[in-house]
């Protein structure tokens, strides 16, 4: 990728045939193709990244057959599923400045020009280095570039940020590899969130990317009080009533500021238990080595969100990506 040196050229267009990523970056092709495509869950596996710089001069048969594949793809979007294996995105936007990203963050959480240094690297050659933030010249759009599967998302004025490195809010992420746990909220009949632009419902959701003990105490708060039907994609109404018991706990441990107080206001009777196996005490047991500070502020993010939501809907819809 350094070789390429993105800044400076126009991103022309971008898109996939079959398991191949490609990208039309001026007089160039860019080729992205991982063993197991572009949704694989492990990433240690091999990939393969390939430069050619003046495809114009390109003689190889592979490359020719490859540019007229290109010419003919529909349009889309690069996460729609593989019985759409031919799709291209235009662009046409100029990379100004790179952000070298150490996690998702830029996807989600923050605008490049706001992803704090703790998320970010100095260039190419730190081993962490997991994605690009884009930023193009004489336009209000970013870009995010993920070097793990090569997907492109070009991040418009009505892009959703949710201002927390754990969470996502737009829904065009709503999908594996970038979702695990999905809170949405609607009026109608709730159905999984579509993979493409068109979807605008309000929602919140977690992928599993930020592993720490401060995370996994927020995953379970999620889980012990947020239910979910037990299948794929099927999303479960919880109406505000049946919700109102976990506010409470939340707001419990956000009134505190460690674990040992917080213990001692669990212990009382007055809260119900998270479940048959398991009880707020225990909770604060498993977790009491986590940042406190860091897990709450994790957790008024959530409450945010999920009290404003029951007050405008009267409930909320949760599912899983499996």
């Amino acid at each position: 990728m350094e070789i390429v040196q993105l800044q400076g050229r126009v991103v022309r267009s971008y898109g996939r045939i079959c398991h191949t990523m490609w990208m039309m970056i001026d007089e160039g092709l860019l080729l992205f193709t991982g063993p197991d495509g572009v949704f694989t869950s492990s990433y240690k596996t091999a990939s393969h990244l390939v430069w050619v710089p003046d495809v114009a001069c390109e003689e190889s048969p592979t490359i020719k057959q490859l540019l007229v594949m290109i010419a003919l793809a529909g349009d889309g979007s690069i996460i729609d599923e593989f019985e759409y294996p031919e799709i291209r995105i235009e662009v046409g936007l100029m990379i100004e400045r790179i952000v070298f990203l150490r996690n998702d963050s830029g996807l989600h959480a923050y605008p490049p020009n706001d992803v704090p240094p703790s998320d970010s690297l100095d260039g190419y050659s730190s081993e962490s280095l997991w994605a690009f933030g884009l930023l193009f010249s004489d336009s209000d759009a970013t870009g995010y570039l993920s070097l793990v599967d090569f997907h492109l998302f070009i991040q418009g004025p009505d892009w959703r940020y949710s201002g927390h490195r754990w969470f996502k809010m737009e829904s065009r992420l709503a999908i594996q590899p970038y979702a695990y746990y999905v809170l949405f909220v609607s009026r109608d009949y709730a159905e999984a969130l579509s993979t493409d632009s068109s979807d605008k419902r309000h929602c919140l959701f977690i992928d599993e990317m930020h592993r720490s003990r401060e995370f996994g105490a927020i995953s379970y708060l999620i889980h012990e009080g947020i239910k979910t039907y037990d299948w794929e994609g099927s999303p479960y109404f919880n109406n505000k009533e049946a919700v109102e018991s976990t506010l409470e706990v939340w707001r419990v441990i956000l009134s505190h500021s460690d674990w040992k107080g917080l213990y001692k206001e669990l212990c009382k009777d007055k809260y119900e238990t998270c479940s048959e196996y398991s009880s707020w005490p225990k909770f604060c047991k498993e977790f009491e080595q986590a940042d406190y500070q860091v897990m709450r502020e994790g957790l008024h993010c959530l409450y945010d969100w999920v009290s404003v939501a029951l007050d405008a809907a009267g409930g909320l819809y949760a599912y899983f990506m499996i």
